[in-house]
C-alpha cells in the first residue's frame, strides 16, 4: 500500500529511522499501514554519505595495501628492480582516477545494490515465505536494515586506520593471526561480524512482519542465505592478492 506521507502511517520517516536501531518491529510495522518514496530516498542517501566518508578515510589503506600485494607479485615473479619502479610509477599515475572514480561509484552502487537486494528479499518473501508483498515494501525494508552500517562505518574506521587494515570486522575475526586470516577458514571467521547479524536479525524481522510471515522461519532463511554468502566471499577473497 503506497502513501503519499510516511507520517499519514502514525510514525513519521524520523521515528522509523531511529526505532529501526531499537524498535525495528514498530519500524515495519508502520511501513506495511503505508510507506512513500521518501521511506527509501533518506536512509540510502544516508548511508550513501556515511559511507562515501568512510571510503575517503581509508583511501591510503587501499593504497598500502595494493602497494604491498605488487611487492609480494615482484617477490615471486623475480621481477627486476627497474620493473618493479615502472609497476609503481603506472600505479601513481592511475591512483587518483583510481579514487576519484572509487569516491564516485560509492553513492551510485549504494543504490543498485538496494535495488538488487529488495528484488532479492521480494523473492524470498513471496516464494519462500509466502507473503503477499510489494517491491515497494520490500525497497523500504531493505533502505532501513541498511542504515545499520551507518554505526558499523562510524566504530570500524577509525579501528581499521588504528590497524592499517580495510578487512578489519567486528567480531572473531580480531582475534586471529595474519596467518591464520591468510586461510579459508580464517577469511570466513573473519566475514562473521556482529553488525551484519544485527542487519540480518532486523532484515528478518521486517521481512516477517511485512510477508505476515514466522520469524523463526524467516531468519533460518536468512541465515542460511548468509552462511553461504560468507563461504563464497571466503573463496573470492583468497583469489585476491594481498587479501
Amino acid at each position: 500500500m503506497e502513501a503519499t506521507d510516511s507520517m499519514q502511517a502514525g510514525v513519521g520517516l524520523v521515528g522509523r529511522i531511529i526505532r529501526v536501531f531499537y524498535a525495528p518491529a514498530e519500524t515495519f510495522e508502520a511501513v506495511q499501514r503505508g510507506h512513500s518514496r521518501m521511506d527509501w530516498v533518506i536512509p540510502i542517501l544516508l548511508v550513501a554519505i556515511v559511507g562515501l566518508g568512510s571510503t575517503y578515510m581509508t583511501q591510503p589503506l587501499v593504497q598500502k595495501m595494493q602497494t604491498k600485494a605488487m611487492s609480494e607479485m615482484a617477490a615471486a615473479q623475480d621481477m627486476t628492480p627497474e620493473q618493479v619502479a615502472q609497476q609503481r610509477e603506472m600505479m601513481k599515475k592511475v591512483s587518483g582516477v583510481t579514487q576519484t572514480a572509487t569516491l564516485v561509484m560509492v553513492p551510485v552502487m549504494t543504490f543498485v545494490m538496494a535495488f538488487i537486494f529488495a528484488g532479492v528479499l521480494l523473492l524470498i518473501g513471496r516464494f519462500g515465505l509466502g507473503g503477499s508483498i510489494s517491491y515497494g515494501q520490500m525497497l523500504s525494508l531493505q533502505a532501513y536494515t541498511m542504515l545499520i552500517t551507518v554505526p558499523q562505518n562510524i566504530v570500524l574506521t577509525p579501528i581499521r586506520q588504528a590497524r592499517e587494515s580495510i578487512l578489519i570486522t567486528l567480531g572473531p575475526g580480531l582475534l586471529l593471526d595474519k596467518d591464520m586470516l591468510a586461510t579459508y577458514t580464517g577469511r570466513v571467521i573473519n566475514g562473521i561480524d556482529v553488525f551484519m547479524i544485527w542487519q540480518v536479525v532486523v532484515t528478518g524481522i521486517g521481512l516477517a512482519i511485512l510477508s505476515r510471515a514466522g520469524l523463526g522461519k524467516t531468519l533460518g532463511i536468512l541465515f542460511a542465505i548468509w552462511v553461504l554468502y560468507l563461504a563464497a566471499a571466503g573463496a573470492m577473497a583468497g583469489l585476491m592478492p594481498g587479501m
